[in-house]
């Protein structure tokens, strides 16, 4: 049966110092990426004797992870709010829509009845222009006849038999005549009045048409929006669900598997090797997966530009807005999110609140807007704090010299056993 390896930390420190080795710090790091490839290169040039510089890495990776988490909360604060805001626009761009259907049938139905109305026009057109070619016809001819009866009567005038026929002849004939005339001109008025209405309704239909175009023109325009929207709404869900998951899975899997290492390295005692790597080739694992995937997210969602308007300076921009813990439906621009500072009315309001809440206050209750009970809190404020001060300063003097009476000077062996406490077993 082969013996198993183990790690020794109480090697022999070299005669000559060697350099320190680079160890991450989360205020250097550019990015995650930046700081977890060096915390990987680190570690695996790292020996296992040291043991203040693997906690130190240890430690910064950690910082690192809570750096990250804190940025998703932030990116999905913003993504909340900004569909939130969308979710407002496609409320009113929902109604804009129905609001254009309903117009567009009104629209429909006026151009369907002024069709309907110049149809009609049209028709009676046609069976008026038939009416008065006939009514002309009757005309003319009964005029020519009641001229042919008038030329009769005067011939035979003085004749008193042929007078008395002739004139019954010619004014039944002017009857007729007269009668077709009168036709004629209702005809020829009521044709005037067609082709009028046929104008006027192919006017109204011109005018309709060129309506129903704006409304068709505005409504797939407000259709595109909300398509876009909607996209964008689907769009940042998704980078929401992927940052959540990445803060819950990746992020909480680094954290747990390096403080699983720094455990093992500041519970001293013996480890195997074997253990030891497969610890790291677990945080190593951990760390590429999570640099994996906030590569893919970083490509995909960190360079999203929005328009919209700062809620302090009231200007358009066109970039990622921030959002406030205290304003989380305010968008704000970078220069007004850097800018932005706490309210101190606020926060002594929420320090009065806490301390009521928890018993700092003895004898009466705060009373909300009265002078003298807030006077009253700061003062049990500011005596506390400084009372804390106080007795923390002399405790920790008192420690200091404690410790400094007691402390002796460490042997070397007592140095190595105290920073590399795990022994090289044969």
């Amino acid at each position: 049966m082969a013996t198993p390896r183990y790690v020794s930390l109480s090697r022999e420190l070299p005669a000559i110092p060697t350099p320190p080795i680079p160890t991450p710090s989360p205020t250097t790091f550019v990015n995650l990426a930046d700081g977890l490839h060096r915390v990987i290169k680190t570690l695996d040039t790292l020996a296992a004797n040291d043991r203040r510089v693997a906690t130190k890495i240890f430690r910064d990776a950690e910082a690192l992870i809570q750096q990250k988490q804190k940025d998703i909360a932030r990116w999905e604060r913003t993504s909340t709010a900004l569909q939130r805001t969308y979710g407002r626009s496609l409320q009113v761009q929902d109604a804009q829509l129905l609001d254009f259907d309903a117009k567009h049938s009104a629209l429909q139905s006026e151009l369907a009845y002024h069709q309907e109305v110049r149809r009609r026009c049209d028709s009676s057109l046609e069976q008026l222009d038939t009416d008065l070619t006939t009514a002309r016809s009757e005309a003319h001819r009964t005029s020519a006849k009641k001229r042919r009866r008038e030329r009769n009567l005067n011939h035979y005038y003085f004749i008193p038999l042929l007078n008395r026929y002739m004139r019954h002849k010619y004014l039944r004939t002017q009857t007729k005549n007269a009668a077709w005339e009168d036709r004629l001109r209702e005809i020829r008025t009521q044709a005037e009045e067609a082709r009028r209405a046929s104008h006027d309704s192919g006017l109204r239909i011109a005018k309709l048409q060129t309506e129903i175009a704006e409304v068709v023109g505005k409504k797939e325009e407000v259709a595109t929006q909300v398509d876009k929207v909607r996209t964008k709404m689907t769009f940042l869900h998704e980078g929401a669900e992927f940052w959540r998951d990445l803060a819950s899975f990746q992020c909480e899997g680094v954290a747990r598997t390096g403080k699983q290492l720094r455990a093992v390295v500041e519970g001293g005692g013996e480890l195997d090797a074997q253990a030891w790597e497969r610890f790291v080739l677990e945080f190593r694992m951990a760390c590429l997966d999570l640099l994996e995937g906030d590569e893919f997210a970083k490509g995909r969602w960190e360079s999203i530009k929005v328009a919209f308007e700062c809620a302090k300076c009231h200007v358009a921009r066109e970039e990622w807005p921030g959002v406030t813990k205290d304003a989380p439906d305010d968008l704000l621009c970078g220069m007004c999110y850097a800018a932005r500072k706490r309210n101190p009315a606020r926060a002594v309001a929420r320090n009065i609140r806490g301390i009521s809440a928890g018993g700092g206050f003895s004898g009466r209750e705060a009373t909300p807007g009265g002078k003298q009970d807030v006077g009253r809190a700061l003062r049990n404020v500011f005596a506390r704090s400084a009372s804390s001060l106080v007795s923390v300063g002399s405790r920790e003097s008192r420690e200091s010299r404690d410790s400094i009476i007691s402390e002796k000077v460490p042997t070397p062996g007592e140095k190595i056993r105290r920073f590399f406490p795990i022994a090289q077993r044969a």
